[in-house]
């Protein structure tokens, strides 16, 4: 986590995985240090029958015939060209969202497409892993189902900055006003 480049990163478009007879061909299949950690389905942009639905329901496809690809899985992005989302393996359609910022610092303009905020926005070596190590959390339910839940953007940028804040403020000289 120290040396993002330190790590083996390979992303793999149209990666075969071949289980219970199934055949399927995701995307794209992020892989760090040879983990699949994100599964990627995109659709066609110019095919106006490819909506990002139906890049989610491709996603339900695939972890119902080949669920061998999400042992590791921590991320799966969907995607049809204009909309982008980020969710987790057990999110609901509703629970993908768009990442709208690229530094944190203020939303991406509109003119960026918002595949390219996501993938520049979550992608980024050390953010990544960062996403990954902090930002992922499992809860139960009442019925006893474990979700795994992802934070925003919104979320990722405002705690690493109240963090920031904390800790400078708690540091010896500091004003001790953290949070």
């Amino acid at each position: 986590f120290e040396d993002p480049d330190a790590n083996d990163w390979l992303a793999v478009n149209q990666f075969t995985v071949i289980e219970n007879r199934n055949n399927r061909r995701p995307d794209v299949v992020v892989f760090i240090n040879g983990l699949p950690l994100v599964v990627i389905e995109l659709k066609n942009p110019v095919d106006e029958k490819a909506t990002v639905r139906n890049a989610f329901n491709q996603i339900q496809t695939y972890k119902q015939q080949i669920p061998a690809l999400f042992t590791y899985n921590e991320l799966v992005i969907i995607s049809d060209g204009l909309d982008a989302r980020i969710g987790s393996l057990t999110a609901d359609f509703e629970r993908f969202m768009p990442w709208k910022t690229i530094e944190g610092e203020k939303p991406a303009p509109v003119t960026i497409p918002q595949l390219e905020v996501l993938i520049k926005g979550v992608f980024d070596k050390r953010r990544l892993l960062e996403i990954i190590r902090h930002f992922i959390v499992f809860e139960e339910d009442e019925s006893g189902f474990l979700a795994k839940k992802i934070a925003g953007y919104h979320q990722f940028h405002a705690v690493r900055t109240a963090v920031e804040t904390t800790v400078l403020a708690s540091r010896p000289g500091g004003n001790q006003r953290g949070g």
